[in-house]
Parts: structure tokens; sequence; C-alpha cells
């Protein structure tokens, strides 16, 4: 009997591993603080797609570790961590890693974050893993399915709220307190019309779209619900999806063809086909239709990073001015095409105007 029982326990775990294989390998290293706290940051490698894994490793070393990724360094945190003779910061670093399969990787990072006080955060993303590229909503969504997704997210949120406040006596000490605060942030959440940055991660067959808790840190010992979570099926947002992401859950794997909104990318190119470059650009709405632009670039001989700011317009014409050190030193000017930013790179003076292109490639 124990036998039997030890060769089907095998037997299942090679058909799990069989069903659903790990996309990449996921080392790790750490480091300790200062006060002698152990932080651990993820690797991710792979045989046959290390150009895809180094691009989500850029991604996560930019992000959360303000640092251009290079393998073989040590100070990994070292401008996170507390400096000497300071409390702000961040440490305590770890990761979870939600889904590894062939069509995404998310994983989310956790950390605390010390300012005029010391607070948890867990900090979430998505990434195609054929492509290694970042995911945002609105490259699962268009815009009109957007809306209705948020409107279904926000339905659960509100829901969970308004069902807990006939729990809360106000009669007891803080109860008018507490019912106060879910008041407001229920009333925040029904007036927010999109979920364009809602943090989400992907589990294997569905969706997961989070959210904040309503207490600020004042507040959180008063704060019984805490964050919030709710999980959508692929099945049910197969409705929403847009035809990229309907192909991608077909073909079983992700692929950016044609139209790719830019939004918070890693981005390759070069300047004058000699000067290899790699940028992070995030677009954020205007009142006028444009949209603002802010980001950073290095060249990758040197991985120095320089600052981005700007502006796109509707005909997708854009202007980048790069400041370094607080100095305006140059400026990036073309047009979107397509998944492509292209155009002329110009020198702080004028002195020098170079071609320059940028792509998810």
């Amino acid at each position: 009997m124990n036998i039997k029982h030890g060769f089907l326990t095998i037997l299942l775990l090679l058909l799990l591993t069989v069903v659903n294989p790990q996309y990449y390998t996921v080392a790790s290293f750490s480091n300790i603080d200062r006060f002698n706290q152990e932080s651990i940051f993820p690797v991710l490698e792979s045989k046959k797609h290390q150009s895809a894994a180094d691009r989500i490793n850029t991604y996560l070393h930019l992000t959360v570790l303000d640092q251009v990724y290079e393998n073989d360094r040590y100070a990994y945190f070292e401008h996170v961590f507390p400096p000497e003779d300071e409390y702000w910061g961040q440490s305590n670093f770890d990761f979870q890693v939600m889904t590894n399969n062939e069509l995404f990787f998310s994983i989310a990072i956790m950390y605390e974050s010390t300012g005029a006080y010391t607070e948890s955060f867990v900090e979430y993303y998505t990434f195609s893993s054929f492509t290694g590229e970042h995911l945002t909503l609105n490259d699962f969504f268009a815009e009109t399915p957007l809306i209705d997704v948020s409107s279904i997210v926000k339905e659960r949120f509100a829901k969970r709220i308004k069902s807990y406040l006939p729990q809360i006596d106000k009669k007891e000490e803080d109860g008018d307190a507490k019912y106060e605060m879910y008041e407001e942030c229920l009333s925040y959440i029904e007036s927010e019309d999109v979920l364009y940055n809602a943090s989400f991660y992907i589990k294997d067959t569905s969706m997961v779209f989070t959210r904040e808790r309503c207490s600020n840190h004042m507040m959180a010992a008063l704060d019984d619900l805490w964050t919030f979570e709710t999980a959508l099926t692929l099945n049910e947002l197969g409705l929403f999806f847009n035809e990229e992401t309907s192909n991608a859950l077909a073909k079983n794997y992700w692929e950016s063809n044609g139209d790719v909104i830019l939004n918070d990318k890693i981005l390759k190119g070069s300047i004058r086909k000699k000067y290899k470059i790699t940028a992070r650009i995030q677009f954020r709405p205007m009142k006028d239709g444009c949209q603002e632009l802010s980001g950073v670039y290095w060249y990758d001989k040197i991985k120095t990073i320089i600052t981005l700011n700007g502006e796109v317009d509707e005909a997708g014409n854009f202007e980048l001015i790069e400041y370094f050190d607080g100095v305006a030193t140059g400026v990036f000017k073309g047009e979107m095409q397509a998944n492509t930013l292209i155009g002329f790179w110009s020198s702080g003076k004028g002195t020098k105007k170079l071609p320059f292109i940028l792509d998810l490639k």
C-alpha cells in the first residue's frame, strides 16, 4: 500500500512537471544591510531565452532597485538600502513567483520602506515570457473593454466595503473614525473611472486585481479589511481581451506585433547605429489630448542613467529632453511608428544631430 502510494505520488509530480513546466530558472542574490537584515532579489535565467530574461531583469532592477542590471554586480541594493547614519530607504526585500509558464511570468516583490515611519509594500509585475516585455492592462484590453472590466472589479471592491459597514459599531471607541474611513474609501473607489494603473498579476488560469488598503499609517490599526484582491478567470475575461491577447492565449505565447503601446517598456536601440542605448519611458495622459513622457535611458557600454522628460502629441510626434545632474544635455525628437520611436538626437548645444531608433526588439 505504501509502495503504491509512493509510486502514485512520484507519478503525479512528474505529470505536474510536464503539464506546468517552469519557463525560467529563477535564481536569487542576497545582501545584508547595515542593520543586519537580509534582502533577497530574483534573477531570471534561461538557456533558450536569455535575452528575454535579461529584459525582465533590467526592468525589475531599474524599477525596484533604481539601477541598471549587471549580472556581475555585488552591491545590488546600494541605491535603496538606508544610507549610513540615516534610517530612510528600503530593506527586507523578498519575492514570490506567481506564474512562470510559456505565456506569462508574474512576480510579487515585497519590501519595507522607511520614511517618517516603516511600512510594508507588495508590488506585482507581469511580463511576456517569450519577449520579456513588461505588460500593463492597456496591453490586454482596448479602451472600452477596460472600462467594463474596471466596473466589475470596482463593484467587487465596493461590495466588500458595503457589506462590512453595517458590522461597525459606532458606539465603540474609534467606531466613528473607522466608519468614516471606509465611507471615504468607498466613495473614492466608486469615483474612479478606469483601472489604468491598477496592480494585477496572472495566475495560470486567472488575472488577479489588487488594490491598496483603505487606511493610512495612522489608521492601520483600525483597518480590518486591509488590502483588496479579486480574481477573474481568463475565460471570463475572454469577451474583453483585445485581439493580441486572444491570439496569445490561443497560440500559448505572446509576441508583440503591429501597434504596441510603448508605455513602461524596456526599449532597445541605438544612436547613429553605433551607440547602443536602452530606455524605459512612461506615458501619462494630459487634458489637451497629448501625453506627458518621462523616463530614463543609458548607453549600454557606460550604464549611467540619464533622465528624460517631454511630450507626445496626438499625431505621435514627440520631444524628449535629457537631463544629467539637473542640466539639459540633449534632446530626442521624432515620431512613434507602431512599436518604434524614431528620429534624431541633438546635443545640448545643438552642435550634433544624429539619427536614433528605439523599439521592443
